[in-house]
């Protein structure tokens, strides 16, 4: 049995923290062969395995969304990362506004997906207009328990749950946009009227 400490547990965490976010695959596979090395294996491989089923199982579920729509939207998988807005513009070769960059957020009663565009900010006051409460944004865990994506992955496709999505207005600049696709390396090119229509989403003007 690998004996632990609380040294040990921390780095465990941050491991798995760039696991979830996947931020840069080979750092991820330097600190996995590091961990290797070290008397931390046993326990990391075990974590590792769970978080990568984790993120296939979010990716199946949007194409199994895709599929029953009868919607055929090309994915596209990269080695690099695109856990954030500027990551994900410069891998997939577009300015950081056409990403579209998607929330879980939490309203008094129930949780709502919101989808803008990438260079744009909640404008709190549009925000509690609208939606009658203050801007709630959810921990990583609470994400992956709502959507069934991970941070980084998280896109209004293939939802754990029945949750209303709603559109930001701000995406209308835009003929195409690059939602991810429930994992943090992917991105599906969709055009609004399609993102529209594939999510059933409701439009709104809470952003600036």
């Amino acid at each position: 049995m690998t004996n632990r400490n609380s040294e040990d547990d921390n780095k465990i965490r941050e491991i798995y923290d760039k696991l979830r976010l996947n931020i840069g695959i080979c750092q991820v596979r330097r600190e996995f062969e590091r961990a290797e090395r070290s008397r931390l294996f046993p326990t990391l491989n075990t974590g590792i395995c769970q978080v990568k089923r984790r993120g296939n199982m979010g990716l199946e579920e949007v194409k199994r969304y895709f599929d029953e729509k009868n919607m055929n939207f090309e994915i596209k998988m990269f080695d690099e990362s695109t856990a954030t807005v500027e990551l994900a513009a410069k891998v997939v070769g577009v300015e950081p506004g056409q990403i579209a960059k998607t929330m879980a957020l939490k309203l008094k009663d129930r949780y709502i997906i919101l989808v803008v565009k990438g260079d744009s900010k909640i404008d709190n006051k549009k925000y509690k207009d609208y939606f009658k409460t203050k801007l709630k944004m959810l921990d990583s865990e609470k994400v992956l328990e709502v959507t069934g994506h991970p941070v980084g992955g998280v896109c209004p496709f293939g939802l754990k749950n029945s949750i209303q999505v709603y559109l930001d207005k701000s995406l209308k600049v835009y003929d195409t946009v690059y939602p991810a696709a429930g994992t943090p390396n992917s991105a599906v090119k969709i055009t609004i009227d399609e993102l529209e229509k594939v999510t059933d989403g409701i439009w709104v003007d809470v952003c600036v």
